[in-house]
């Protein structure tokens, strides 16, 4: 049984066809668009003839056979080709339902990549409001922290402006102190000896109230200063304002000795101003 070259299926009484002499190609009628009337016309006329496609331009072939539908066909053929007609209807119900499924099937995947996409745009939508809200809180600080930095300074400016006041204040108080001080010295040191009391007993000498001295002390050493350079440390008394003249003209002519400090080794040499 022969098959037609355009579709698999046989070429049998049920699907009558037409074979061309010169390529030996068997076709259907229907593969050939060509009307059952149309092929039964052809195999009862000698004079008429039909080419395929690859014989046209060619020489006229000969027509070699027909097959051509019969009422009388056996069942074995027409059970075949019902048997294809069936399987044919099989198919095209298989796939008729499988129809919905793949429709099912798509519409399942598009909501899941859907779903998933949306999550992701969602995370990464979070993550930037995220972001833009620590960045608005940087910036925050930063300002806050630029604007503190901008007081520290001027509060450093302030701050270093009262010290130089308040040293200017110190140098003035130390210089007015300085001018109200007197040096006495040659009197040696002893642990006994209170430089007060020496004080008193040379304003006595002088004849000055000692009511001026406010107080007294032992200089002490510069550890740069050469040992042999004074003997001993003067006393620096601290006078009364205005007072220190007083002393400095009284002192002028004035010598007193160790003994009637009630002291032995020790001259009071001079008394002069402290600079």
């Amino acid at each position: 049984m022969v098959k037609c070259i355009n579709c698999p299926k046989h070429i049998n009484k049920k699907n009558p066809g037409l074979q061309y002499s010169k390529c030996g190609k068997w076709l259907h009628a229907s593969c050939a668009n060509i009307s059952i009337d149309q092929l039964t016309a052809l195999s009862a006329t000698e004079a008429v003839d039909w080419k395929c496609k690859a014989c046209v331009g060619s020489q006229k072939p000969k027509r070699l056979s027909y097959i051509i539908p019969d009422p009388d066909e056996d069942d074995g053929e027409t059970s075949e080709a019902e048997g294809s007609i069936t399987a044919a209807s099989g198919r095209t119900m298989d796939n008729k339902m499988l129809q919905p499924v793949l429709q099912q099937l798509r519409t399942e995947i598009r909501n899941i990549i859907r779903e998933e996409l949306q999550q992701t745009l969602k995370f990464y939508s979070d993550k930037i409001d995220e972001y833009s809200v620590k960045i608005n809180n940087y910036k925050t600080n930063v300002k806050t922290l630029e604007k503190q930095c901008i007081d520290l300074k001027n509060n450093l400016k302030n701050i270093n402006l009262k010290c130089s006041v308040l040293g200017s204040k110190i140098n003035q108080l130390e210089q007015n102190q300085v001018m109200c001080q007197i040096e006495i010295c040659g009197v040696k040191k002893l642990a006994n000896v209170d430089p007060i009391n020496i004080a008193k007993q040379v304003a006595t000498k002088m004849q000055v109230s000692h009511n001026y001295i406010i107080k007294a002390n032992r200089k002490r050493k510069n550890s740069t200063e050469p040992s042999n350079r004074r003997e001993h440390s003067p006393i620096i008394v601290t006078l009364q304002d205005g007072a220190r003249d007083i002393w400095l003209n009284k002192a002028k002519d004035f010598k007193m000795t160790a003994t009637e400090l009630g002291l032995k080794g020790s001259v009071i040499r001079c008394i002069y101003a402290n600079h």
